[in-house]
């Protein structure tokens, strides 16, 4: 039986793939491990991660360093949990969990532009994104909203927004990344990342409130 106390502190409904394989590896490390640490550490970890994987990228394993990435999300989830689990939650940890998220997300990106030797492209992409994370931050200050992360599993019912919640999501970019890598196709992960930030910077624009 699972302990509900850690299970209902594990975000649901990030991706199809946190939903159902992550959440559960989490709720695993944090009962069996007893994994009562600081839960910056453990971001601060998730870095360290999403940068080894750009370097192997970088070496010229883009296959193993995708697959790699596609774990991340698995410290992304945990270290949210612990600090809902064991009531360390703190602006400070919010602030910097995002920020390594788009960290490591560039790193990557910048791995494959010099992998695929398309560096002016994925600087161009990098710039785009960053921008788009710039218009969104401002716009949620100025209407001083906080953003909330929609359960994509709220949607099941409705399925064009949940199809679109799905391809959107942050499992699906790395998802994307690995068959990009596999297929040997820079073409597909950068229009993916363009196509994606594009819908996000029209949601930031257009949104009520900014949200």
């Amino acid at each position: 039986m699972k302990d509900n106390k850690i299970y209902k502190n594990i975000t649901e409904g990030t991706g199809l793939i946190d939903h159902y394989i992550y959440r559960e590896i989490v709720y695993l490390l944090i009962k069996k491990l007893k994994l009562n640490v600081n839960p910056n550490i453990v971001t601060l970890f998730s870095l360290i991660y999403a940068i080894s994987s750009a370097f192997i990228i970088l070496s010229g394993h883009v296959v193993i360093g995708s697959v790699m990435y596609m774990f991340f999300n698995i410290f992304d989830l945990m270290d949210g949990a612990i600090a809902r689990i064991y009531r360390r939650k703190s602006t400070f940890g919010a602030f910097i969990d995002g920020l390594v998220d788009l960290i490591g997300e560039s790193c990557v990106i910048l791995a494959l532009g010099v992998y695929f030797n398309v560096f002016t492209l994925s600087l161009a992409v990098l710039a785009y994104i960053l921008l788009t994370h710039y218009i969104s931050i401002r716009k949620k200050w100025i209407y001083d909203s906080k953003e909330l992360q929609k359960n994509m599993m709220d949607y099941t019912k409705k399925p064009f927004l949940f199809g679109i919640l799905v391809i959107t999501r942050n499992d699906f970019r790395k998802l994307i990344i690995l068959y990009g890598a596999i297929l040997n196709s820079w073409e597909l992960i950068m229009s993916y990342f363009f196509i994606l930030y594009s819908i996000s910077l029209i949601n930031s624009l257009i949104g009520k409130n900014g949200e």
